[in-house]
C-alpha cells in the first residue's frame, strides 16, 4: 500500500513527534499524570451515592415508640443525626443554616394514637435548595416510615392470630443484574473512560500541527515532499500509541482501584477502543487546522470535547430525560457511543453482536473526520 519512500517519510514524522514528546517534560506530565489524577478525583468525588445527610428531629412524644423511629434513622447511613430540636421555631432556624437537611417531625401522642390502631401523621420537612440531595432524603425516608409502618402492622396482625401471607397473595422478589449493590462508580469509572479519552488524545493532537505554525517549521513540511496522508498519518501515530497508553493506565486504575468489574472481552475492548480513539485524535487534528495558535486550539478542542462529552453522551444525565432537540444534537457527540460501548463490555460482558451498531457510527466518524481533515490539509498545503 506504501511505497519505500512513504513509509521512510511517515517514519521519520513519527520520530520527530516521539523525540519532541519525551524533551517536552509538560506533554510528559499530561500523558502520564493527568489521565490518573482526574479519574482518581472523578471516581471518588462524582458520585450518585448519596450518604450522611445531615439530620434534625423534633420529638414532642419522647416515647419509646418514637426513640424506636428514631432509632431507624439513626441506624441508616444515609443519615448523620446529631441535632434534636425543642422547638418549632429551630426548625426553620436548622434548615436555613444548613446545619440540617431533613428534619423529622414526631407528634405528641404518637405511641398512644399507634396503640389505638389510629393513623399518626408524622412530618419529615426537606431542604429542596439541593433537588438532588432532597430527592433521595425524601425516598430515603419514606422507606424507612414505611419500614416502621409495616413492622408495627406485622405485630398487630400477630397479637390477633393473622398471617401475612393471607393478606399479601404476591410475593415480589427483585433481583439487581450487572451491578448488584447499585455502587456508582461501577457506572462512573466506564464513563470517565470515555470523557478522558476523548479530551486528552484530542488535546495533544491539536498542540501538535499547532506548535509547527507558531515555529514557522509549517512552511518546511509545505515544501517538502511530504503528502498530505503521509504527514496525517505520521501526525496522528504517536498520539494514537499514547492514548492507548492511557487506556491502559484508566482500565488498569478502574479495576485495580476502583474494583469496577471487566466481565466482557478484553480484545473487544481494545478494537472498539481503538476505534474511538481514532475519533479523537482526528478531532483534534481537524481542530489544529482551524487555529493559529495553541491556545485557541486547546479552548476550541475544550469546548468541542469535553462539555459535549460531559453533558450529552449520557455520561451523567440520561438522555431520555432531554428535550427532543438536544435528543438530536446527541447523535453528532461520539462519546455517546463509545459509553454505551465501554458500559455494556465492563458490566454486562457483552459481545460484538449487541454493540456493532455504536461500533458502526464510530466507523463512520472516524472516517468522516479523516476524510475533512484531509481536505484541510491539502488545501493548506496547496
Amino acid at each position: 500500500m506504501f511505497g519505500k519512500g512513504s513509509r521512510s517519510r511517515i517514519g521519520t514524522i513519527v520520530w520527530k513527534e516521539f523525540l519532541h514528546i519525551i524533551r517536552e517534560p509538560r506533554t510528559l506530565g499530561i500523558i502520564l499524570v493527568m489521565p490518573v489524577v482526574q479519574l482518581v478525583l472523578f471516581g471518588y468525588a462524582l458520585t450518585f451515592d448519596i450518604k450522611h445527610i445531615p439530620m434534625a428531629v423534633y420529638d414532642l412524644d419522647k416515647s419509646s415508640k418514637s426513640r424506636d423511629l428514631i432509632g431507624k434513622f439513626k441506624s441508616a447511613k444515609n443519615f448523620d443525626l446529631s441535632l434534636y430540636l425543642n422547638s418549632r421555631e429551630q426548625i426553620a432556624r436548622s434548615l436555613d443554616q444548613g446545619r440540617a437537611k431533613i428534619v423529622l417531625v414526631i407528634p405528641k401522642n404518637f405511641a398512644r394514637e399507634i396503640e389505638a390502631g389510629r393513623k399518626v401523621p408524622v412530618q419529615v420537612l426537606i431542604d429542596g435548595a439541593d433537588p438532588t440531595l432532597g430527592r433521595v432524603g425524601l425516598g430515603y425516608s419514606a422507606v424507612i416510615l414505611q419500614l416502621y409502618s409495616r413492622k408495627i402492622t406485622l405485630q398487630a396482625l400477630k397479637r390477633q392470630g393473622i398471617s401475612l401471607r393471607e393478606l399479601t397473595p404476591i410475593d415480589g422478589r427483585q433481583r439487581v443484574w450487572y451491578n448488584p449493590e447499585l455502587k456508582s462508580v461501577n457506572f462512573i469509572v466506564p464513563g470517565l473512560m470515555a470523557l478522558l479519552l476523548m479530551m486528552i488524545p484530542a488535546v495533544l493532537t491539536a498542540v501538535a500541527i499547532v506548535e509547527e505554525k507558531e515555529k514557522g517549521t509549517i512552511e518546511q513540511i509545505i515544501v517538502s515532499p511530504v503528502r498530505t496522508f503521509e504527514l496525517m498519518l505520521g501526525k496522528i501515530a504517536p498520539y494514537l500509541v499514547i492514548a492507548a497508553f492511557d487506556a491502559l493506565l484508566i482500565s488498569l486504575v478502574g479495576t485495580l482501584v476502583f474494583n469496577v468489574p471487566l466481565r466482557g472481552s478484553i480484545l473487544l475492548l481494545a478494537a472498539t477502543t481503538a476505534l474511538y480513539m481514532l475519533c479523537t485524535v482526528s478531532i483534534g487534528l481537524l481542530f489544529s487546522t482551524l487555529a493559529d495558535s495553541m491556545q485557541a486550539a486547546m479552548m476550541m478542542v475544550w469546548m468541542a470535547t469535553m462539555l459535549p462529552s460531559f453533558m450529552l453522551s449520557g455520561f451523567v444525565f440520561p438522555i431520555a430525560s432531554m428535550p427532543k432537540i438536544i435528543q438530536l444534537v446527541t447523535y453528532i457527540v461520539p462519546a455517546k457511543y463509545f459509553l454505551v460501548i465501554v458500559r455494556a463490555i465492563f458490566l454486562k460482558g457483552v459481545g460484538f453482536s449487541l454493540i456493532w451498531m455504536q461500533a458502526l457510527a464510530l466507523g463512520v466518524f472516524a472516517f468522516f473526520l479523516i476524510a475533512v481533515t484531509s481536505l484541510r490539509f491539502r488545501k493548506r498545503l496547496e
